[in-house]
């Protein structure tokens, strides 16, 4: 079976001392033919100098002139890919060693309709009260590989630096929406899985570290999202026969944050 390359992009802002985790994370990969891209998105503490002190030919270093968020550092690092798979990390998680290594063989193994593998991840809150793995065990396999679409409209199952993906999916369904604040790699899964089906890999390859400046701790961003999330594929969630779930999970959690008011307005509900 031939050792195909794959393109890993790595987009970060702000977060020197943390990157480098994530770099040797990469870099310590039993499987070793890849290029790692490292996206700087304008950051202003010492990033570019902690990245030139690590040393590896694989490495390729991009800054951005100006901040464009993570859709839009994530599509400068997919026009700057060079193979045909693609791979994703964050600057503040870790792969497992084997993580390439396991998700290649399952790709090569598969047919053309699989557009992703993903897998399972550790999650390391910041106070430490939501530790544990994701997606939810408790989920059927079945709802994980194959036909996901109508599963995915219920919640994001697939963490982005958990994805292997071909680099024609985004040919097929294009590439992050970068006026999408909160929410983007979500609506990216949602439209690939309606055109190819999804592998899941049963075993974590990823610690993700949560971070008290993620872009996902902004509410208002995360609701309008979520709300246009909700309009875009209205018609696919009541052919589902999800509606009354997926508006009282948006509800509940605007319930808990203080944000019924801005859901309301978002969704046209009126009081």
């Amino acid at each position: 079976m031939s050792k195909p390359y794959v393109s890993i992009i790595l987009p970060t802002y702000n977060r020197a001392n943390q990157l480098p985790r994530a770099i040797y994370s990469v870099l310590n990969q039993t499987y070793e033919n890849f290029e790692l891209i490292i996206v700087d998105d304008a950051s202003k503490d010492d990033t570019e100098s902690i990245v030139s002190q690590i040393y590896d030919p694989r490495i390729r270093y991009i800054k951005n002139q100006y901040n464009c968020g993570a859709a839009g550092a994530r599509n400068v690092g997919i026009k700057n890919a060079r193979y045909d798979f693609i791979a994703f990390q964050d600057s503040d998680d870790e792969w497992m060693p084997e993580k390439l290594a396991k998700q290649l063989k399952v790709m090569q193994e598969a047919d053309n309709t699989i557009g992703v593998v993903y897998s399972e991840y550790y999650y390391h809150s910041v106070d430490g009260t939501y530790d544990g793995i994701g997606p939810d065990r408790e989920i059927r396999e079945k709802n994980k590989s194959g036909n996901v679409f109508p599963f995915l409209l219920l919640e994001n199952l697939v963490a982005t630096p958990t994805i292997l993906a071909r680099k024609e999916v985004f040919d097929t369904c294009g590439m992050y929406k970068e006026n999408w604040k909160c929410l983007e790699d979500y609506e990216w899964i949602l439209r690939v899985s309606k055109k190819y089906s999804l592998l899941f890999i049963n075993d974590v390859l990823l610690q993700v570290y949560a971070n008290q400046n993620c872009v996902s701790n902004n509410m208002t961003a995360y609701f309008q999202g979520r709300c246009n999330l909700y309009k875009m594929y209205q018609k696919e969630i009541e052919n589902f026969e999800l509606k009354e779930i997926i508006l009282a999970d948006i509800m509940e959690r605007a319930k808990l944050t203080g944000n019924v008011e801005l859901v309301e307005k978002l969704l046209g509900i009126d009081r």
